[in-house]
């Protein structure tokens, strides 16, 4: 069962070093008269946890989880992935894979089949159209050259790594799960808080926007002072308000 007082809440607050006392009071909230009360905290980095639960335990409050994006999609949707038969794409079986793929490259790509900068290239361009959809991959497949050799290994790539599943899909599952009523453990998280996470991928997007609405969940969005850094910021917060509401300034 959710939390008796479902709400989301959307928070843009400058840095600072008492930065985290926002978090504090998020948290005490979110476990109410209850100081055993679970609550989650999705980080942006496993050091940002570290230091948070050291913050936080030196003010007594304990049973609070600290989490990256993809250990949080992991908890509530690959159980669901494992019942399909599915395994994880793992970093050694993802770089097989695209070395593999890059085997049959052809045209301008021939000479560098087996150069460790296309498959670094290749790597992080097989990331990036696994979040953009398939439509954006068939759209570049029509547009000849360079392009459609790369979109060509691509499909290679998906063919090679079928059966198992990645970050992206990882957070489909989650959200899933949550808006399906059938996320395991989700009790055990209690409350879960975004707190400076800046990179969100569609997936983990939907997946906050199934917390905000079958759940609970709040979003600490952190300003730099620098402008090219704060528009992104601020980008994600225009992405994240259909789920959690106009975003709230704050002072530190």
């Amino acid at each position: 069962m959710p939390p008796s007082t479902p709400s989301a809440h959307l928070f843009l607050q400058r840095l600072a070093p008492t930065a985290w006392h926002l978090l504090r009071e998020l948290v005490s909230r979110a476990k109410g008269q209850d100081p055993l009360a679970p609550a989650t905290v999705v980080v942006p980095s496993t050091y940002a946890g570290l230091f948070l639960r050291r913050a936080l335990g030196r003010q007594g409050l304990a049973n609070v989880r600290f989490l990256v994006p993809p250990r949080l999609a992991e908890l509530l949707g690959a159980p669901a992935l494992a019942a399909q038969g599915k395994r994880p794409l793992t970093s050694i079986l993802e770089g097989s894979a695209v070395r593999a793929a890059a085997s049959g490259a052809q045209g301008p790509l021939t000479s560098l089949r087996d150069h460790p900068s296309l498959h670094q290239c290749l790597r992080a361009t097989f990331r990036e159209l696994r979040r953009t959809g398939p439509e954006v991959v068939a759209r570049l497949s029509t547009q000849g050259g360079l392009r459609a050799q790369v979109m060509y290994l691509y499909r290679r790539f998906q063919d090679l790594t079928r059966g198992y599943y990645d970050r992206e899909e990882l957070a489909q599952s989650a959200a899933q799960a949550v808006a399906s009523g059938t996320a395991p453990g989700l009790p055990d998280l209690g409350p879960v808080i975004l707190y400076l996470v800046h990179d969100l991928s569609p997936a983990e997007l939907a997946l906050v926007q199934a917390l905000a609405r079958f759940w609970r969940c709040d979003a600490v969005l952190g300003l730099t002072g620098d402008a090219l850094v704060d528009g992104r910021i601020r980008s994600l917060a225009d992405h994240l308000f259909p789920y959690l509401g106009p975003a709230q300034e704050v002072v530190a």
